[in-house]
């Protein structure tokens, strides 16, 4: 008999979500079953969810998918003449994100998750004067998953579940570039500035689906919303990219610093894999 072919599961609709099922994450998936035969139709050797009983144990991958970040910062100029302190907004786009972990059951269908994951971001300001290039950012992460009793298809291999996380950042990492509009005749000037922030930590809520490939994989696509519990901060040098045509106020710039802070806040969809040992 001809093996029958690898389907994806039914998700439910969602607006806000339309990036979920992307070029990406479909070749993610279909990949997965050409490496292993027809996992969504493969029969169970053991009961639905057995894997997840207290005392399982395994190594999770998760990929970032989608995010809906933004930023809020706060840019003053160490030095008196130069007024108030500007405070931006801004969106943060997704570049990437990507994060190792591992998952154990405390008690049947609660787990504990601790992981890394390397993320980098597009900042989007809403302000000419100011800008951030790209950001990246590391971080480390303790969170606990609880599995719905609701058991969905036919088959029972698919679930909802909720989650909470607690994240450390200890270092952001972006180029700041600042345009000194000064009068005529001269020049303005451009200023860059390496901002290496101050650790900051997030807490997150979130929940998604979660599909028992095999009786050792699991496989699921949710979504967090972050909240920063504290702000990355930075004093930053200024390193001038021209010349303002006034040696007096070139010189004045050269020595400009900049106390920056940023205070990241969204949501972030991933799709992500438990293999269970």
């Amino acid at each position: 008999m001809a093996p029958r072919p690898c389907a994806l599961p039914a998700l439910p609709s969602c607006p806000s979500f339309p990036s979920l099922l992307s070029a990406p994450s479909i070749a993610l998936v279909l990949s997965a079953c050409s490496a292993t035969g027809p996992p969504l139709a493969r029969e169970l050797v053991d009961e639905p969810w057995r894997a997840t009983r207290r005392g399982s144990w395994g190594p999770v991958l998760e990929l970032g998918l989608h995010t809906g970040y933004e930023v809020d910062s706060r840019v003053e100029v160490v030095d008196a003449n130069f007024g108030q302190p500007a405070f931006l907004h801004g969106e943060l786009e997704g570049l990437f994100g990507a994060g190792l972990g591992l998952e154990y059951f405390v008690l049947d269908d609660v787990s504990l998750t601790a992981g890394a994951e390397l993320r980098g971001f597009e900042p989007h300001l809403d302000d000419d004067l100011f800008q951030f290039d790209r950001i990246s950012q590391l971080e480390y992460s303790l969170g606990l998953r609880y599995l719905l009793p609701l058991r969905l298809l036919r088959s029972g291999r698919l679930r909802p579940y909720v989650q909470t996380k607690l994240a450390y950042v200890p270092q952001v990492e972006v180029d700041m570039t600042a345009v000194l509009e000064l009068p005529d005749p001269l020049e303005d000037v451009v200023l860059v500035s390496p901002y290496r922030g101050s650790s900051y930590t997030t807490l997150a809520a979130g929940a998604g689906l979660t599909y028992q490939l095999r009786d050792d994989l699991i496989a699921r696509l949710g979504f967090f919303y972050e909240w920063a519990q504290s702000r990355s901060a930075d004093r930053v040098p200024s390193v001038r990219q021209n010349s303002s045509g006034n040696d007096f106020i070139d010189d004045t710039l050269d020595l400009l610093e900049f106390d920056v802070e940023l205070e990241p806040e969204g949501w972030i969809a991933f799709l992500g894999f438990t293999y269970f040992l």
